[in-house]
């Protein structure tokens, strides 16, 4: 989860931890966020989901957080952010690649990221 903190010109400064990584520091704001809290269908999953959350920065580039978070006992929580200067790269980058090898795979919360935020990531086709 980011830390916050307000300077005298009201920008919100982000401190971003990344598992095995720097943090990123950066000030801007934050466009969207959504979670996968109770979105699956058997509903045993609400002890463990992931939050994306969209940033843009004071100097117009994107930080795109993807957080995975359990409430199982023992079992880590972990973060991971991209930055990049197109938001819509940055979410349709953050998928994962299909186990049984067929195409990569973008998580029904990134399309609802990228709507909430007003980012276009349709394919287009001419």
């Amino acid at each position: 989860m980011a830390q916050t903190e307000k300077s005298e010109s009201e920008t919100e400064t982000y401190v971003i931890r990344r598992d095995g990584k720097p943090p990123i520091r950066f000030k801007g704001r934050e466009l969207a966020e959504t979670n996968t809290r109770g979105r699956t269908p058997e509903g045993h999953e609400d002890s463990r989901w992931d939050r994306y959350t969209l940033y843009m920065t004071r100097a117009g580039k994107y930080v795109l957080v993807h957080e995975y978070v359990t409430q199982w006992q023992g079992e880590l929580g972990r973060q991971e952010a991209w930055t990049g200067e197109d938001p819509a790269v940055l979410i349709t980058g953050a998928g994962y690649d299909d186990p049984d090898g067929g195409e990569r795979v973008l998580p029904e919360a990134l399309v609802d990221l990228a709507e909430r935020a007003g980012i276009d990531i349709a394919e287009q086709l001419e």
